[in-house]
């Protein structure tokens, strides 16, 4: 644990970055810029649990057109988004 903090409704815990570790653009980049269909899984398979165990922060494009935005087919098209750069 590098550091952290409480909040009223939270505790912040920064972590230091494992080694080696890569980000989603990287790994991709390191592969010739695609994934094969098997990685593909394994990935959109883990991208999968952890929505289910973290919230999201991320503004999509309505949040900025319509000053609101339903999550779940917000995170449906980011999963999308996604899922199309693998």
């Amino acid at each position: 644990i590098l550091d952290w903090y409480e909040e009223p409704k939270r505790y912040v815990v920064i972590l230091e970055r494992p080694e080696p570790c890569v980000d989603l653009e990287e790994f991709c980049s390191m592969r010739g810029g695609r994934l094969t269909e098997l990685e593909a899984r394994i990935v959109m398979f883990q991208l999968m649990v952890a929505l289910q165990h973290c919230t999201c922060k991320y503004a999509p494009p309505e949040w900025f057109i319509q000053g609101q935005y339903r999550a779940d087919p917000a995170t449906v098209g980011s999963v999308g988004v996604t899922l199309y750069r693998l």
